[in-house]
């Protein structure tokens, strides 16, 4: 099985790659924005698995360019994809460096827009899968149900709505390929840098919901939002 990650240069991406390689054998491409950490990560779990498992390229989710880069070099490499898994995310609420107008555009770039063009890019690869999945790795906080229930604390308002709207994209994905098993979780609080390394948990403690979707066989359900404990509120 072939599994791009992006994002897997650290943080839950990178325990993702982690546990697909060591556990489940998968060949697994690194996708990271910076080229020097994702050959880092790269180096760094060719000491743990079988480095023919592993494969870095370099992938921005917010450059077209990078993103057409990044597929040619799976294509000529590997002529399928079978797990796509949309992990790049940002939060840049508390960066006050830029307008408000900026966080917001920034956010949805990253967090929204990018995994959208990444998946189109993906899908005539991961349609050469006898079982092609998509895992889009969202977040509670883009609960509009916890959210008008005054579950959620509202602090991160960019962030909160990238994630909701992109439950709305993997919706469409699911409607529009029914064949594909693809669904969104919450991998939880967990101590990423994401986080400012605060949480209940760590990194592989999140990466365990986003392997259990990226492992499912083509009798599982699709189109659904999910956290360890269960159904996540739309």
């Amino acid at each position: 099985m072939i599994a791009l990650v992006s994002g897997a240069n650290s943080g839950i991406g990178y325990a993702v790659a982690t546990k697909l390689a060591q556990e489940f054998k998968y060949h697994v491409v690194i996708g990271s924005r910076n080229e020097s950490k994702g050959k880092q990560a790269l180096q760094e779990l060719q000491g743990t698995v079988s480095p023919e498992l592993l494969s870095y390229v370099q992938l921005d989710v917010t450059d077209d360019v990078s993103i057409s880069k990044a597929i040619d070099t799976i294509r000529q490499t590997h002529g399928r994809l079978d797990v796509l898994i949309n992990n790049a995310g940002i939060d840049i609420n508390s960066d006050q460096s830029t307008s408000p107008r900026q966080r917001y555009l920034d956010s949805f770039n990253t967090n929204t827009v990018g995994p959208a063009i990444l998946t189109d890019a993906c899908i005539p690869l991961l349609e050469k899968s006898t079982n092609p999945r998509i895992v889009f790795v969202s977040s509670s906080l883009g609960s509009l149900q916890l959210a008008a229930n005054g579950q959620l604390p509202r602090s991160v308002p960019a962030y909160e709505a990238s994630k909701a709207a992109l439950s709305m994209i993997m919706l469409h994905y699911a409607a529009r390929y029914p064949h594909f098993r693809i669904n969104a979780c919450n991998p939880g609080w967990v101590r990423t840098k994401l986080t400012k390394f605060s949480g209940m948990g760590d990194a592989s403690d999140g990466a365990n919901i986003v392997c259990k979707l990226a492992t499912v066989d083509e009798n599982e359900p699709t189109g659904l939002f999910v956290a360890e404990t269960g159904s996540v509120p739309w």
